[in-house]
């Protein structure tokens, strides 16, 4: 085969993987719905009006006559997540799953940039009621400087994501209290922590959004086991990244796991937990460094 077709192939084939898989139903499809409380006007507005604020949309004034509008204001400091409506709404139907399912556990969110996702989630569990439920907030914060790590022009020259700014914009928006918890640092040390520590703790959401082959590996092979039958696992990057894909295939094969992944945009997949299994640590680093790649070999990012 000539070079130039074999790198088109290359280039091709995530694309016909993520064309081939089929936007799924939510986690909370509309049976699922009609079992939820239903939420007061006031708490339904407040969520929305949360939904919007952490993506720095804002209203604006229209001229009299004329219908309100909305407008994205990126690279301002509202603008509080990456995450597009869909992921929001992904993830605000994954909490609503388990909570008309009766899954035990918290919420735990591994890359959180300012913290928008985890902010909105903790709004939907307030709004519900979920007293029980902690959110967790894992990510190195800006306590390291990653080169290109939530510093694009579109957010700004700082990633601006210190534990000390999020707890702020949690306080801003009436939901810090004590159910809120944040682990700085890297995966691999972060997750083995929470792990060995909460042995008898179970996450019924987890949402992952960490970019490489060694970081879902290390959320998985410490958190997994935390997450009961009937939880949700959200991989933000499974669509777009060469790298997360690989890692999902070999985990699959490792742990006989044959979960169906659910589209929800050109990043977003999810899916749900329908067994236990039990974690081989002598697997854990198999692999070939050049699968446990960077965000070099991503699609559609």
């Amino acid at each position: 085969m000539c070079a130039l077709c074999v790198g088109l192939f290359a280039w091709a084939v995530p694309l016909m993987i993520s064309d081939r898989q089929l936007r799924g139903e939510p986690p909370c499809d509309l049976q699922c719905k009609s079992k939820l409380p239903i939420l007061p006007s006031l708490a339904e507005s407040y969520l929305t009006l949360v939904e919007h604020a952490v993506r720095g949309v804002l209203y604006e004034v229209p001229p009299v006559g004329q219908i309100a509008s909305l407008k994205v204001h990126r690279g301002t400091d509202d603008t509080h997540t990456m995450l597009p409506v869909e992921g929001l709404q992904n993830f605000r139907s994954a909490i609503e799953k388990v909570i008309v399912d009766g899954i035990p556990g918290d919420v735990a969110e591994l890359g959180v940039w300012r913290g928008g996702a985890s902010l909105f989630a903790k709004a939907v569990l307030d709004a519900y009621g979920q007293s029980m439920r902690r959110i967790h907030l894992f990510d190195v914060f800006d306590s390291l400087d990653l080169h290109g790590y939530g510093k694009g022009v579109e957010f700004g020259k700082f990633a601006t994501n210190s534990v000390r700014a999020i707890n702020s914009s949690f306080a801003r928006y009436g939901l810090l209290d004590g159910r809120v918890d944040f682990y700085e640092g890297l995966f691999n040390q972060t997750t083995r922590k929470f792990r060995e520590r909460n042995k008898d703790g179970s996450i019924a959401v987890l949402r992952v959004d960490g970019n490489f082959y060694k970081s879902y590996q290390d959320v998985m092979y410490n958190l997994y086991e935390l997450v009961p039958i009937g939880g949700i696992v959200i991989f933000d990057d499974w669509v777009s990244h060469v790298a997360i894909r690989a890692f999902w295939s070999d985990f699959c094969a490792d742990y006989k796991i044959d979960e169906r992944m659910n589209k929800v945009d050109q990043g977003i997949s999810w899916f749900r937990k329908s067994r236990q299994i039990q974690i081989d640590w002598s697997k854990e680093h198999r692999s070939p460094a050049v699968r446990m790649a960077s965000v070099d070999s991503n699609v559609g990012r």
